[in-house]
């Protein structure tokens, strides 16, 4: 009974996938039905039979692609058939008795009957059939499911594999029955890529997105640079690192600290590299300045001098020496006929002679026969920079003496907590240098590059031009920048260049935006995010009515009778998948959608969820971890 029972369920499936094989290429279905079929998957080069497709490729291309097919259905054919064999010998086992005997009895109905006799000679046939058959469901189901298999670790395969990920929170499938949440995930590759931060005041960027990236990536052991120009994170810093055990690992600097940093006293870097960074730091400072151009790089040109002179009279390179060149004519001579007297002793290398007199020989040929009118300019533009740090005692002791070893490829993680809104100029003046150091020891390094982080929030304050660069190259480094503005506007107001700031933006891949109010940077998202094309189905419903009358009683007109129509339009619109009232008004504080890499892809998300990093949750989630081990 079991055989026959089996015998039909193996002829069943056969006659099913005949019929489906058919129906690719047949119509059996009621008149219009695959047409629906077809519409209802929306396949429409199924429809066309691919008519018009151009499959002019790269022959190199095509011949590598096509052999990479075969192999790999050669591969699934063969494994396909050999266990359909095992399976069939397994099968040859279990019905030992069915296969070398010459009845079959069924009982029905309380009768036995013998299929054997029934089918007299045909009974042979019977068998092969149902051997057969059973070959057939095994060979299509082994083919499937080996063809799933395959396909997984293809796909697996493709896939990036890094020893570290952070998540950014949650993100917000959107369904028919209910939203989804799953882990917003960006992997090493994408960490490299950068990360962006934009939202208006209150949106969460610092509290929420800021702190858990940071956290994260300490948690990695990733060390680095740090700017808060606010002067307030230092304190949630010092509490995220006390609870990690990590609090001796910082390196604070600032009026308050011990630390101390003379952004000039680099030996290793050369008075013209110097000279060019005191120039960024002017044209940052200065954006709303209309000075003519040519007395900036004339100052840059006479700085750099200075520099060389400050050198070789050995003295340290600082913002104290260089003001006293600038505006006291007696010490610039004093100083000028010391170095001539340490020339005459032959105190000086080769190399150093030759920067030295053409240091000499350009301030006293050139600056110093300047008429009153043009060295009272070139002063102006010096001392816009050198003022700051003679004005006050704190200042000058932290940042015009000599300086503490700062490697940023060590364990170390060093925080810049200055309030810019007590002194926006040395603010200004102090993070960039620090950005400029951090941006040229990962740019030394040779090989075995070692995994860093800057982070800096509010970074139109200390954006340069020249950042792109940097960010361009970081990738190869290993350096990952996590970079937080209220706006593109702010970017663009500090840059004063549209194309320098979108080319910025460009190379800060990863993106999260917070609610934004500001229209520019919302029209500039919603067209990064782009188009797809929605289906919108309108229904039209209309009555007809006959023989309408007024009732009195009523007071109305009444219809005997009328009839119902309905008509159904469909249609693919190409339409924004963000609007200006989703990132203006919709996104809640702590909410923002977002587009991130994992170093190939590159994914949309429109509601991401993001967690508020508060010391007494975190003090809570590593006590659990505690007590679970």
């Amino acid at each position: 009974m079991v055989i026959l029972i089996q015998f039909f369920l193996y002829i069943i499936y056969f006659i099913y996938k005949l019929y489906s094989l058919l129906d690719k290429k047949y119509i059996f279905s009621a008149n219009g039905g695959k047409l629906k079929k077809y519409i209802k998957y929306d396949d429409p080069q199924s429809i066309t039979g691919n008519l018009g497709r151009n499959d002019n490729k790269n022959s190199v291309i095509s011949v590598l692609s096509s052999w990479s097919s075969y192999n790999f259905y050669l591969k699934s054919i063969l494994n396909t058939i050999l266990i359909t064999i095992t399976f069939l010998i397994l099968k040859f086992c279990f019905t030992y008795e069915f296969l070398s005997s010459n009845f079959l009895y069924v009982n029905i109905l309380n009768k036995h009957i013998d299929i054997a006799i029934i089918l007299q000679d045909k009974y042979i046939l019977f068998k092969i059939i149902y051997y057969l058959t059973y070959v057939f469901l095994i060979f299509n189901i082994t083919y499937k499911i080996i063809n799933i298999y395959y396909s997984k670790k293809k796909k697996m395969s493709k896939e990036i594999k890094t020893d570290m990920s952070i998540t950014i929170g949650k993100k917000v499938i959107e369904n028919s029955d209910s939203d989804i949440c799953e882990n917003a995930i960006i992997n090493e590759q994408g960490l490299y890529q950068n990360i962006l931060i934009t939202g208006s005041i209150g949106s969460g960027k610092t509290s929420s997105a800021i702190s858990n990236i940071l956290l994260q990536l300490i948690k990695n052991n990733i060390y680095g640079l740090i700017i808060d120009v606010k002067g307030t994170y230092i304190n949630v810093l010092k509490e995220m690192l006390k609870l990690n055990n990590i609090e001796k690992e910082i390196v604070e600097i600032s009026l308050e600290s011990c630390f101390k940093y003379n952004p000039l006293n680099i030996p290793n870097v050369t008075s013209i590299e110097l000279a060019s960074r005191i120039k960024q730091i002017l044209l940052n400072i200065s954006k709303n300045n209309i000075s003519d151009s040519y007395w900036l790089d004339k100052a840059e040109e006479y700085i750099r001098d200075f520099i060389t002179l400050i050198r070789a009279y050995g003295k340290i390179v600082s913002f104290k020496e260089l003001h006293l060149l600038v505006v006291n004519k007696e010490y610039l001579y004093e100083k000028l006929e010391f170095v001539k007297q340490q020339i005459l002793k032959n105190k000086y290398t080769d190399d150093e002679l030759f920067n030295i007199n053409s240091a000499l020989l350009n301030i006293k040929n050139e600056y110093l026969k300047l008429d009153e009118r043009t060295i009272g300019i070139i002063k102006s533009e010096i001392t816009r920079v050198t003022n700051v740090f003679m004005a006050d005692k704190k200042v000058f002791d932290t940042f015009c003496d000599s300086s503490d070893e700062i490697n940023f490829l060590s364990n170390k993680i060093y925080v810049l907590s200055l309030n810019i809104g007590e002194n926006r100029l040395l603010t200004k003046i102090i993070s960039s240098y620090l950005k400029l150091d951090y941006q040229k020891q990962i740019l030394s390094q040779k090989a075995n590059f070692k995994r860093t982080f800057f982070v800096s929030d509010e970074y139109q304050e200390i954006a340069t031009q020249d950042d792109a660069h940097f960010f361009s190259l970081s990738r190869e480094y290993k350096s990952i920048n996590v970079i937080s503005m209220q706006s593109y506007s702010s970017l663009l107001d500090t840059l004063s260049n549209e194309n320098a700031s979108k080319v910025i933006i460009q190379n800060l891949v990863n993106k999260i935006w917070f609610r934004n109010d500001d229209m520019y940077t919302v029209q500039e998202i919603i067209k990064q995010v782009g188009k797809e094309y929605k289906k919108k189905e309108t229904i039209n419903y209309s009555e007809n009515s006959q023989n309408s009358h007024y009732s009195i009683i009523f007071n109305k007109f009444r219809n005997y009778k009328s009839g119902l129509s309905k008509s159904i339009s469909i249609s693919n619109r190409n339409e924004y998948l963000l609007t200006e009232e989703y990132i203006t008004r919709t996104l809640k504080t702590f909410e923002a959608c977002a587009v991130l890499s994992n170093g190939i892809n590159i994914e949309f998300n429109k509601k991401i969820i993001l967690r508020r990093w508060d010391i007494k949750d975190e003090e809570k989630m590593v006590k659990g971890k505690k007590y679970i081990r």
